[in-house]
């Protein structure tokens, strides 16, 4: 997952219910964190995440609806905000990383 100024994009568009390790790339000037929230996640959430560093949150995500934006200042309202639709009853499956291995991280 990237952040820049102002949007973030998730690597793989399609989620299926289980454990997931966010890693997200601050690939923007300024700092970004990333907030997720929907069915059994309260607000889980990264700390600051300065330009060019990352950062990880570990959730569990429910078949449902989840809302993921960046808290800081007003970049929500700038269009720092997706909504991720989970459905299905797989595992997930592994994806690269940022740092281009395969370690099941996302």
């Amino acid at each position: 997952m990237t952040e820049d100024e102002f949007s973030i994009e998730l690597s793989e568009p399609e989620l299926t219910p289980g454990t997931y390790t966010f890693v997200i790339k601050n690939e923007g000037a300024v700092g970004h964190n990333l907030v997720i929230d929907g069915p059994g996640v309260s607000k889980a959430q990264t700390p600051l995440i300065r330009s060019g560093r990352t950062e990880t949150v570990t959730v569990t995500l429910r078949e449902g609806t989840y809302d993921v934006w960046c808290s800081i200042g007003n970049h929500r309202d700038q269009g720092m905000e997706l909504t991720l639709s989970i459905g299905g009853a797989a595992t997930p499956t592994p994806m690269t990383s940022p740092t281009g291995g395969d370690d099941g991280s996302y």
